[in-house]
């Protein structure tokens, strides 16, 4: 009988340390991960950091940041074809572009509901403008400039980017009114370099 018992209780102790091994080395193996990714986004090598943030995103779903790292380095990756592409790599480019705007589509969703008012939603708001507006999508990508505007993220470039795209829509009036805001931005950040540089 207690043979019985001291062997339970060394198959406890076996399962519980094995356990805990395994939970460690996981926990190692993710926090190599996110220094790997770290080291190549740091030097702005998207390309290189996707099979990266592949793994790491398939491994942890639940880290909505490196979902949203995976998709802006969809969006910046250096190794697409971009100048006289063929017809395959064209469909390569769309169907990058494609998981850049799905990626986005559903984390800053997330993070909106988690986080209303973070500023960090300004950023990614803009990545998804641009991705959209890659895409064709202007109409969609307007409002997402102007989220990005709303939470002080890039606004220079929203306006301008929004500009274009009514141009581009022939809506010669709100193109107009986004350039003068445009114009008007750049002056206004100009004047505030200089005062800062006097003081």
């Amino acid at each position: 009988m207690k043979y019985k018992n001291i062997l339970k209780i060394l198959q406890i102790f076996i399962f519980v340390f094995s356990t805990n091994s395994i939970i460690s080395q996981s926990k190692q193996h993710r926090n190599e991960l996110k220094e790997k990714i770290s080291q190549v986004l740091d030097k702005k090598k998207y390309s290189d950091s996707i099979p990266l943030l592949e793994e790491y995103t398939s491994k942890y779903p639940e880290d909505l940041f490196y979902s949203l790292y995976l998709a802006k380095s969809y969006l910046f990756r250096e190794d697409l074809e971009l100048s006289n592409p063929n017809f395959s790599e064209i469909q390569n480019i769309r169907s990058n572009y494609n998981k850049s705007l799905n990626i986005f589509t559903e984390k800053i969703t997330l993070l909106e509901q988690k986080t209303p008012d973070d500023k960090i939603l300004g950023e990614y708001y803009f990545y998804l403008g641009m991705v959209e507006m890659i895409l064709g999508y202007e109409e969609r990508s307007i409002s997402k400039f102007q989220k990005s505007i709303h939470y002080e993220y890039e606004k220079n470039k929203s306006f301008y980017n929004i500009a274009l795209i009514y141009e581009k829509m022939g809506n010669k009036k709100d193109s107009d009114r986004f350039f003068k805001l445009y114009n008007s931005s750049i002056s206004k950040e100009k004047a505030e370099g200089e005062n800062e540089r006097k003081n």
